[in-house]
């Protein structure tokens, strides 16, 4: 791998795009999303660095930034504000598929220049292409149907396919050509193991400074663009009135603004998990948390996930409706045998990607 000099790595902070680690790697991540990356990043782990290179858009650009860049220079400024539906240029593509060869190239489905780089890597006809769907949930409008459109830049090939958390989330795409595994949720795997160990939970709650109270995490999101749908959520949320014994820690979305606390500290310790839409949700009712979900009244385009549709989770829409939820916790069947969730995850990528 080529040294980077102090002059070089000074300015790397200038430069639109990183790419991490070594440009001749094996296997090539192109990632954009807070969700996809935090759910690989234990598979990326299990790699040598020699052998790995990570294209880091979006939020993923800014997670992953202590980690070793070597750059590439694009004109696009490829940060937590690009927006996820706006492709790069033909030229950007070109450039940055013609300076990296991998074997193998694992993308999300969370951009359209996921698409465009599955795409321009299934020309070559030689790179054996997977697209990884993270999320658990399914739907047919909205984030649920542009990242199926993603999806069906995978070929019907024996050296591509769609990869699904679970077996319930690959179900749903029966009819399309492209082939189906199921390879479980990395980050679900690593932080099921954490959120299991009750010394691991009173060393969070001990780092916390909490005590006898119960822990209600606030989990952030974020507005899309011209929307408020969130706003309006956390708003609900801080108007509610909360016994005196729960207190409350907000972990913000890591697009939107830096943690004093990791979110494996924060869900370890804590005894309720609040939300609008996130991901964490489900994996906190996997973990035996109890959810509530604040959706106000008006809010039209909210999409139940699968945890509020099968009763796993509660949907808070008043306060009245809060205070209820907090003194009947209510019991449901542990969910992961129904959603065909593996728990051997990372062995599954290790075999797909023949270590």
């Amino acid at each position: 791998m080529n040294k980077i000099t102090l002059k070089a790595l000074s300015l790397l902070i200038l430069l639109p795009l990183f790419v991490i680690a070594s440009p001749d790697a094996r296997v090539l991540f192109v990632l954009f999303d807070a969700g996809e990356t935090n759910a690989l990043l234990p598979v990326i782990d299990t790699l040598e660095e020699e052998e790995v290179a990570i294209l880091a858009f979006g939020t993923s650009r800014k997670l992953l930034n202590s980690r070793k860049q070597i750059s590439l220079d694009i004109p696009e400024q490829v940060d937590s504000s690009w927006d996820r539906c706006k492709p790069l240029s033909k030229e950007s593509v070109q450039k940055i598929t013609q300076s990296l060869h991998p074997e193998i190239v694992i993308t999300g489905v969370v951009s359209a220049l996921q698409g465009q780089f599955l795409d321009a890597y299934a020309r070559e006809g030689e790179v054996t292409l997977y697209a990884y769907r993270d999320n658990l949930n399914h739907g047919t409008s909205g984030w649920y149907a542009f990242s199926a459109d993603i999806q069906r830049h995978i070929p019907a090939s024996e050296n591509a396919a769609v990869l699904f958390p679970s077996q319930m989330t690959a179900d749903q795409f029966k009819g399309e050509p492209y082939q189906r595994l199921v390879v479980g949720k990395p980050s679900f795997e690593k932080l099921r193991n954490k959120l299991l160990d009750p010394e691991f939970r009173a060393q969070a709650r001990k780092k916390l400074g909490i005590e006898n109270e119960r822990l209600l995490v606030w989990v952030g999101g974020y507005d899309e663009p011209g929307r408020t749908n969130y706003t309006n959520a956390l708003t609900l949320f801080k108007r509610s009135t909360l016994p005196s014994n729960i207190r409350v820690i907000f972990h913000h979305h890591p697009k939107i603004a830096e943690n004093a606390w990791s979110l494996i500290e924060v869900l370890a310790a804590s005894d309720i998990i609040a939300t609008y839409q996130s991901s964490v949700g489900l994996d906190a009712v996997l973990c035996g948390k109890q959810v509530l979900y604040f959706v106000p009244t008006e809010d039209k385009e909210f999409t139940p996930p699968i945890e509020l549709q099968a009763g796993w989770a509660t949907r808070i829409s008043s306060p009245e409706q809060l205070m209820e939820a907090l003194q009947h916790q209510s019991s449901h069947e542990n969910p992961l045998e129904k959603l065909g969730l593996p728990l051997d995850s990372i062995s599954r990528f290790q075999q797909l990607l023949k270590m």
